[in-house]
Parts: structure tokens; sequence; C-alpha cells
């Protein structure tokens, strides 16, 4: 509880510029942005198509894109509810996991979105758990998710294993120049030292 209040200024920052900040929201509107493209050229070629057997392929592709969108637009009702509603807003992001049909990428990002509003209640423990199956997967959210770790054990007073994933962030050539610098000021306000590999990784590019 020591560390959670020391510390707790630069975790709530961290909380609502990650998930919730411009990273998140220009995958969601590039994504929005692809699935509409899809939609439109799948519609296109299925009523070009004169043979039937052959629009059965573009069919599938439209009901597929649709249903992204349809996701899409659901996640940002849900955005807008935990403004006003963090409870509903969380249970319905719970609701969306247990379905089980989400694609996995969208699985990943409801997860996320879920663990952030849960973060001043549920344990670091819970929520650790939540996110390391994303790290696992090395996928698009891999490291918001170890941004999130890292901030679940400094809190639990983990503060060697935050720094590890702190460390993995910033030495990782993927990582955004935004996360990185998020990475490296939460090391340094814990204690923790910015090592030269990792500063040079910031310099790429």
């Amino acid at each position: 509880y020591a560390l959670a209040r020391k510390y707790g200024w630069i975790v709530a920052l961290l909380l609502v510029v990650d998930i919730g900040g411009a990273a998140v929201n220009e995958w969601l509107k590039a994504q929005a942005r692809a699935e509409a493209q899809a939609f439109g050229g799948a519609l296109f070629a299925a009523l070009e198509d004169p043979d039937a057997e052959g629009r059965l392929p573009a069919l599938s592709t439209l009901a597929e894109a649709a249903r992204s969108a349809a996701i899409l637009a659901q996640l940002a009702e849900i955005d807008s509810l935990a403004a006003t509603d963090a409870p509903a807003a969380v249970a319905r992001y719970e609701a969306m996991l247990l379905d089980g049909t989400l694609d996995p990428v969208y699985a990943d990002l409801v997860t996320l979105k879920l663990v952030t509003l849960i973060a001043d209640t549920a344990a670091p423990a819970e929520r650790i758990a939540l996110v390391e199956p994303i790290i696992a997967t090395r996928g698009p959210f891999a490291v918001l998710a170890l941004e999130h770790r890292a901030i679940a054990r400094i809190e639990a007073g983990e503060l060697e294993a935050a720094h590890d994933d702190l460390r993995q962030i910033m030495e990782d050539a993927e990582t955004t120049q935004s996360a990185r610098e998020r990475a490296g000021q939460l090391m340094i306000a814990t204690g923790g030292v910015v090592t030269p590999r990792a500063a040079l990784v910031g310099q790429e590019g």
C-alpha cells in the first residue's frame, strides 16, 4: 500500500494515457476504415459476379466485415458508457469476453479496457492474470499489456519484476516512442535505471 500511495499519481496518469489514449484510439479508427473498405469491396464483388456460386466467398467476406464493424461500434458505445457508469461498462466488457466468439485481437483489446476500468478495485494479481495471456501471444497489444503488468507489480511491491517489464518495453524495437517514454519515466520514478540499450533503441529510426 505504501508503494501504491507513493507512485499512485504516476499509475493514474499511465492508466489514462495508455488504453484510453491516442494509440488505441488511432488503432480503432484505422480498423474502422479498413473494415469499411473491406465491406465495400466485398459488396461490389458480390453484386458484379454473375455466377451465384461465385458470390458465396464474397458474401462470406461481407458477413465477417459486418461483424467486425458491429464490434467496433459496440466498443465505442461501451467507451461512452464508461464515462458515466463504469460498473455497467465493466459488465458489458465481461459479457463480450464470456461470449467466446471474439476474434483474438478484439478479445485482447476488450481485456485491456476491462483491466483499465477495474484498476482501482481489482487486486494486482487479478489484473496480472488477465493481461499475461496477451503478453504471451505477442499480439498488437502486448506492449500495453506489459505496461499494465508493470503497474500492477509496482502496486504489489514487486519492483524488480516491474522493472523487468519496463525494460522489455523500452528494448523492444516495435514499441512506440510514447510507450517507451512512459516506461522510462515510470522506471526512473520507481528507482530503476534506464539501460544504455534501452536508450539506444529509443534513438533508432
